[in-house]
């Protein structure tokens, strides 16, 4: 019930655009989901990670962002269940590369 009581908490500070907040919220609702999670709560296991790590890669919190997805894809029923953590994980990426190019490259112009 707490736990799904942050999702919601969360997913409101998002619609405010508090990404921070709702990050917080996000991972405090993971930690009162138990350690039999992905069997007793399924559903709202996916919705929590995959909430977290969204607000993660907003915030640039690259390491969350791949914990968050691995567990996802690690248990998740069907390919749809973690089809959003992949994609973020591959926005998380494709980030992480444009910086790469702006901050290594020299500009010769």
């Amino acid at each position: 019930m707490i736990a799904g009581l942050n999702l919601k908490a969360g997913r409101l500070s998002i619609a405010l655009s508090d990404y921070t907040t709702a990050f917080t919220l996000f991972e405090h609702g993971i930690s009162y989901l138990g350690d039999d999670k992905w069997t007793s709560q399924y559903e709202l296991s996916i919705d929590l990670f995959d909430s977290a790590a969204e607000a993660a890669c907003v915030l640039n919190k690259r390491s969350v962002v791949n914990t968050r997805v691995e567990e996802v894809v690690a248990h998740a029923k069907c390919f749809d269940d973690s089809l959003n953590c992949k994609y973020l994980l591959l926005c998380d990426i494709m980030l992480l590369l444009i910086l790469s190019f702006f901050f290594f490259i020299e500009y010769d112009g």
